[in-house]
């Protein structure tokens, strides 16, 4: 059997990554023990839900638990990516409206 090459193992986890979605700390994780992570989905009233339950002071660990999410990690990650998304949307609806 041919020994796995680091440039191998990267591609395989930005690929697993993009595909699954996953972090890619996740993808590396997935690799290494040959388990890949159930990807939960969430939808945006799901995002604006945590974050409210954030705001009153609920344990990230508890709302993992209820969205089934296992790695504390992943949740943070999205959380920001949803935070990044509804900020471009937020700007993007902005300049719309000053060019109309």
């Amino acid at each position: 059997m041919q020994a796995v090459h680091e440039n191998d193992l990267n591609f395989a986890a930005f690929a697993l990554a993009i595909f699954k979605p996953l972090t890619p700390e996740q993808a590396f994780e997935s690799l290494e023990s040959g388990k890949v992570y159930n990807y939960v989905s969430l939808s945006d009233d799901d995002f604006e839900e945590i974050l409210k339950m954030r705001s009153q002071g609920e344990k990230w660990k508890d709302i993992n638990s209820m969205y089934g999410v296992s790695n504390e990690s992943s949740m943070l990650h999205r959380i920001k990516r949803y935070k990044e998304k509804k900020s471009s949307q937020l700007e993007l609806n902005r300049t719309t409206k000053n060019i109309t």
